[in-house]
């Protein structure tokens, strides 16, 4: 019995492991794509601004 607890353990550890680095990889993926948005608007706000500057490139 002392061998399936031990598997048993050992499984419940992977899940929580998986489950952790699932919810990281999706903090860090919103905050890409927070961080890509607020570029975005920044680069609009920019071209808007100064509608030349979106131009002389």
């Amino acid at each position: 019995m002392f061998e399936y607890e031990m598997f048993q353990a050992r499984e419940q550890e992977l899940h929580r492991a998986a489950a952790h680095d699932r919810q990281v990889r999706r903090a860090l993926r919103s905050r890409r794509e927070a961080r890509r948005q607020a570029a975005a608007v920044a680069e609009h706000g920019a071209k808007t601004a100064f509608p030349a500057a979106g131009r002389a490139a």
